[in-house]
């Protein structure tokens, strides 16, 4: 569920938050959408603009005031606001609902997973905790399946893995099952902001995409709530950005008897009943630049029936007709 604060304050997010500081666009739609507007993320800052002396984030809202009364105003505003919304919250008010949210709600198809890897100098420290917990509200916004950080680095020591590497991520293709990997990283970290390094993995596709940079406001020593929020909804939208070269697909990572196990189940979107394809591999296709344009399963091999679901997001299948599952053939969707 979305933090309420972020609920109540929606209208001006999307008055405020245009963008998100990185490197440049990775893709042609990042490029084509960077060209339409010029509008600055008051959140995510870009390196130009936090050092540069364009007006930030508190002449934006409050005009061209000093910056003491321009804070003393913001905070005083910001605390009336969370204590209505602590009440609301205590009356069981329900938070607002954007057509997108709504949508992302009552999708009801197949889900890819995602994750996203803290480095060494977040994991488990109290920064990497405020990461993962925006990342938790704001993932029912999007239909993407979120592997837990404990998940993902329980999954890569069994696969003897010291970092996310490309190779590494082969094996969290298999299990459990995930399809994007985002690993950030601290990069560096100042009194006024600090810089995390992003870098995304295709683990199913083996792409290695470009690293990038975010760039985090500090105040007071933390960074504020909803430029972690705003952090969250780039790196699940860029996953989800990722996700689309191919179609949904997902593998058997065991097997006993006839029961085949897949690292996909209620929370990828799976049912008793559904019936899949298994598929013999699959292809790239190339743009004439080099770079991964799409993916396309090959030929079916045989079909697959979810017998029942186990955990919270496994399923057990067996085969119905052809030819069973190898470990590294796609299994899709059936026709």
């Amino acid at each position: 569920m979305r933090h309420p604060f972020k609920s109540a304050a929606s209208a001006l997010l999307i008055l405020l938050i245009a963008g998100c500081g990185s490197s440049g666009p990775n893709t042609e739609l990042e490029r084509q959408q960077a060209g339409k507007s010029d509008t600055k993320n008051p959140f995510l800052q870009s390196e130009a603009s936090w050092d540069n002396d364009e007006p930030g984030l508190f002449d934006d809202l409050f005009g061209n005031r000093k910056q003491e009364e321009q804070l003393a105003e913001q905070t005083s505003r910001i605390e009336q606001l969370e204590r209505e919304l602590i009440r609301r919250a205590a009356e069981g008010s329900a938070p607002s609902r954007t057509p997108e949210r709504t949508a992302a709600l009552e999708f009801t198809g197949v889900r890819n997973k995602v994750g996203v890897l803290l480095g060494e100098e977040l994991a488990g420290s109290a920064l990497g905790g405020q990461i993962g917990a925006a990342l938790a509200g704001v993932a029912p916004d999007y239909p993407l399946s979120l592997v837990g950080q404990t998940e993902l680095q329980r999954a890569l020591r069994d696969a003897r893995c010291g970092e996310a590497s490309v190779d590494c991520a082969r094996a969290l293709a298999l299990y459990p099952g995930l399809r994007v990997l985002s690993v950030v990283e601290l990069a560096e970290r100042d009194e006024d902001r600090l810089v995390l390094r992003i870098q995304e993995i295709d683990t199913a596709l083996g792409i290695d995409y470009p690293a990038h940079a975010v760039h985090l406001p500090v105040v007071d020593a933390q960074v504020p709530r909803l430029s972690l929020e705003a952090l969250g909804d780039k790196l699940l939208l860029s996953a989800l950005e990722r996700s689309r070269i191919a179609p949904w697909f997902t593998r058997a990572f065991a097997a006993e008897g006839e029961d085949f196990y897949l690292a996909a189940g209620a929370e990828s979107g799976l049912k008793p009943g559904d019936r899949l394809a298994v598929r013999d591999g699959g292809k790239i296709i190339r743009s004439p630049s080099g770079s991964v344009a799409a993916w396309m399963p090959g030929a079916h091999k045989g079909v697959l029936e979810v017998v029942s679901l186990a955990g919270n997001d496994l399923a057990i299948a067996r085969l119905v007709s052809g030819q069973a599952p190898r470990e590294d053939d796609p299994i899709t969707l059936a026709d």
